[in-house]
């Protein structure tokens, strides 16, 4: 369902999220991005800021080069690149796409990270077939068992 006066810059999707296009989308690949290190200790591959340039609503990233950046380096490395993650008509726009934008990019590393944990799971089944159990302690009881079997068990 269109939204707006421009039926051609956002839709409502059936389960109720808004999504923006952007007037002219963005030219950065966002699953190249690298990860950066919060200051709370989570992790980003993008984090935004939307600046009005020209008149123009321009999302811009604040994580370059794998380093957090400030507003204005993020402005003068739009200025210098013209790297920008898509140009809107208003900043609301703008910043429910952005919203978007980092949902979408959280479900992909997330879908990354279970298939990692996939992966590795079933590395462990083939190394420790089902049934098998393994005790991080299993050397010290068959320590014990042998001690006992030779002195007996009081």
């Amino acid at each position: 369902m269109p939204i707006g006066n421009n039926p051609k810059s956002g839709y409502v999707a059936p389960n109720k999220t808004i999504y923006f296009k952007p007037r002219k989308p963005g030219n950065i690949n966002i699953s190249k991005l690298p990860l950066i290190t919060n200051p709370d200790g989570t992790e980003s591959s993008i984090r935004t800021i939307s600046v009005n340039i020209d008149g123009k609503e321009v999302l811009l990233p604040t994580v370059i080069n794998g380093r957090l950046v400030s507003e204005k380096a993020a402005v003068d490395h739009f200025k210098q690149t013209g790297e920008h993650l898509g140009i809107f008509d208003s900043p609301e726009a703008a910043t429910l796409y952005a919203e978007n934008l980092h949902e979408l990019e959280q479900k992909r590393s997330m879908d990354e990270f279970t298939k990692k944990r996939i992966k590795m799971m079933q590395g462990l089944e083939r190394k420790y077939p089902k049934g098998s159990y393994i005790d991080p302690n299993q050397e010290k009881y068959d320590f014990l068992d042998k001690v006992r079997a030779k002195y007996g068990e009081k």
